[in-house]
């Protein structure tokens, strides 16, 4: 019986610091630069294209997020060329394999929560 119990506090003890690891590194990854909007990050992203050439020109700057990779991806038009819009991916890999890898242990966890004689008891022998 005592080690049932241990087994369980373990389990919800990795599911707990995983999950917060998992959903933390999964906001962080979101959010390039603090949690602005998609195009304010595409401002101050890198890298940012010359768009259409080698000055500086007035551009239409869209972002959206992304959720594989976690990061924003960019769009940056200019009305006064003939190029048309640049997409830059900017993607946050490290923050990715985080989410990804707490993600897979929570659950690895949860399910030792979850398995019989953990929970319900249905495991116990008399």
């Amino acid at each position: 019986m005592g080690s049932s119990i241990r087994t369980r506090i373990f389990g919800l003890l990795l599911l707990v610091v995983f999950g917060t690891v998992g959903t933390g590194s999964f906001l962080s990854g979101i959010a390039l630069d603090g949690m602005d909007p998609a195009s304010v990050q595409c401002l101050s992203g890198s890298p940012r294209p010359g768009v259409g050439g080698p000055y500086r020109e007035n551009a239409a700057i869209d972002g959206q997020f992304t959720f594989f990779p976690l990061g924003v991806t960019c769009v940056f038009d200019s009305p006064d060329d003939s190029v048309g819009p640049q997409t830059v991916a900017n993607g946050n890999w490290p923050a990715t394999f985080l989410w990804a890898g707490s993600t897979v242990v929570a659950l690895s966890c949860a399910t030792v929560l979850i398995r019989p004689g953990i929970l319900t008891g249905a495991g116990r022998r008399r």
